[in-house]
């Protein structure tokens, strides 16, 4: 679970200056009540993501921060959106609606407000992980030739 952990908490040195717009549905209106680092801790305690979804996850957020600024008050918000996306495209036999409650809950954030971050950020990638995922691909035989994985 370690190594989901610092996958995770490594996207922090993506983020940008700026907050993106306050119409931004990653958008917090005040500051998380816990550090990122806590958070990431909490989504591998009860998720359980596996080194593939945190990497995936970590892929999908690189990518995000290529297209919008992303800051404090919503890298939270990113992270349990792409720790999801990443584990409905990687697991087969995804139970959406029970799997997406619980991500929710994990996440503190409403069923339906995970819903809406999904979307954005679907929207963001111009709803093509099909790239994402090759680009997991060449990460991930990288890692395996270095042994790190």
């Amino acid at each position: 679970m370690q190594l989901q952990y610092t996958v995770l908490c490594n996207t922090k040195a993506w983020l940008g200056e700026e907050e993106p717009w306050g119409d931004s549905p990653f958008y917090a209106t005040s500051e998380p009540p816990i550090s990122f680092d806590a958070y990431v801790e909490r989504i591998c305690t009860f998720a359980k993501p596996s080194f593939e979804h945190a990497v995936f996850a970590s892929e999908i957020m690189r990518k995000l921060c290529e297209t919008q600024a992303f800051g404090t008050r919503s890298l939270h918000r990113l992270c349990i959106a792409c720790v999801t996306l990443a584990t409905k495209w990687l697991e087969d036999g995804y139970d959406a609606l029970h799997k997406d409650a619980y991500m929710a809950k994990v996440g503190g954030i409403s069923l339906s407000e995970l819903a809406t971050l999904q979307y954005a950020a679907l929207v963001l990638l111009d709803w093509n992980l099909y790239a994402v995922a090759a680009a997991l691909d060449e990460e991930l035989t990288a890692l395996r030739d270095y042994q790190i994985c």
